[in-house]
């Protein structure tokens, strides 16, 4: 029964998120996640700490969902019958939030497994409008960050439009959901790092490369950074672009 191992808002607020409610879609929804081994992180109850776990069954018929042991062990620890789980996880490229309560605890083979509520409700974040541009291991481009309690970090930039960006950050960094941080420098390629401030929309430890993965949106920015923000997508597809029509050669 084991399955192969955002946070983030759940409740529909923020542009672009669809909350779907209808059973049918639920079921499609969650079975695809399943069916793809989605890692999802969850928060049990009102602890800070998130943990990694997986979807291993559906059975909608009598209103449960089965999900894997949560790893660390200390999640683990942590569950009982009762407690309430906030799980996301990146499913088509966008995250997915969903809330579900423990009915109960199992033991197959050695490993725990949870019985638990089918969900009411999915938050699913809908495409972006705004092109976003995914950039390469090639290019080590960095985001500092400062906390409104003067707090700092430095992570690697993953991907970037207009709205907002993706941010590989040390594992264990303090960053929660609804977090506003000043963006001190955020590097471009070919241009001069910019500046702005950035509210994060959700959080998923990377359990493989041990990081922590952030999407942000930008809050603030002068019309010189947007213009140079823009110019630098252009670059990195045009980078894209270049890259693939010379591995086609």
């Amino acid at each position: 029964m084991k399955a192969p191992g955002e946070h983030g808002l759940t409740d529909g607020s923020h542009r672009g998120t669809e909350r779907v409610t209808d059973r049918q879609r639920l079921v499609g929804l969650l079975e695809g996640m399943r069916a793809s081994r989605v890692l999802l992180s969850a928060r049990v109850d009102e602890r800070e700490a998130t943990y990694n776990t997986a979807l291993l069954k559906l059975d909608p018929g009598i209103g449960a969902i089965y999900l894997d042991e949560l790893s660390p062990k200390k999640g683990h620890e942590a569950i009982r019958t009762g407690s309430t789980l906030r799980l996301v996880g990146m499913f088509n490229g966008v995250p997915t939030h969903f809330t579900t309560l423990i009915l109960g605890i199992g033991i197959q083979k050695g490993i725990a497994f949870y019985r638990a509520t089918f969900p009411e409700g999915l938050d699913y974040q809908q495409r972006r409008v705004s092109y976003r541009a995914y950039v390469g291991r090639g290019l080590n481009l960095s985001v500092h960050l400062v906390a409104e309690d003067g707090r700092e970090m430095t992570g690697r930039l993953l991907d970037i439009s207009q709205g907002g960006l993706g941010v590989h950050l040390p594992r264990g960094s303090p960053v929660k959901v609804l977090d506003t941080f000043r963006i001190d420098a955020l590097e471009l390629p070919g241009q001069d790092p910019i500046a702005c401030t950035a509210q994060i929309r959700y959080t998923l430890q990377e359990p493989v490369e041990h990081v922590l993965r952030a999407g942000a949106r930008f809050m603030d920015m002068h019309p010189r950074d947007r213009r140079a923000l823009v110019r630098a997508i252009l670059a990195i597809e045009r980078e894209q672009i270049r890259r693939r029509a010379a591995t086609r050669q």
